[in-house]
């Protein structure tokens, strides 16, 4: 079910996955700092909202470049709702095959785990294991 979209993304609820899945368009070149940090507040509500288990963000067409102080806003103000909805997994779909990091632990302050993945169809795999 589509929750909200605008030129910069669709975001939308699958409840019966407990996941909450946001698409960036190619339109995210003309965005702001401004925008992105408009956009991840509203991602974060509709986690909240919905009590989402998992997050997947599909990034394979997302052209903005947010600054460093945003990546701290991030980290300060959007991680920790992530953390208070229960959310368990994040999965990072990039497009590209073989091009994602290897696994590590949770970065500091996080209380899920992150992964990336070249598909979507990769990703949902994932998030149905254990």
């Amino acid at each position: 079910m589509e929750a909200h979209r605008n030129e910069f993304l669709s975001i939308s609820h699958e409840p019966e996955e407990g996941i909450v899945l946001l698409r960036w368009t190619e339109k995210t070149a003309g965005m702001t700092d401004e925008n992105f940090k408009e956009a991840l507040e509203r991602f974060a509500g509709f986690a909240e909202q919905y009590g989402a288990k998992s997050l997947v963000v599909d990034v394979a067409k997302f052209r903005h470049s947010p600054s460093a102080e945003v990546g701290k806003w991030r980290d300060a103000t959007i991680i920790p709702r992530y953390n208070k909805a229960g959310i368990r997994k994040f999965a990072f779909v990039t497009g590209k095959q073989g091009a994602a990091p290897p696994p590590g632990p949770p970065r500091a302050g996080e209380a899920f785990v992150t992964r990336f993945f070249g598909s979507e169809t990769e990703a949902r795999r994932w998030l149905e294991t254990v």
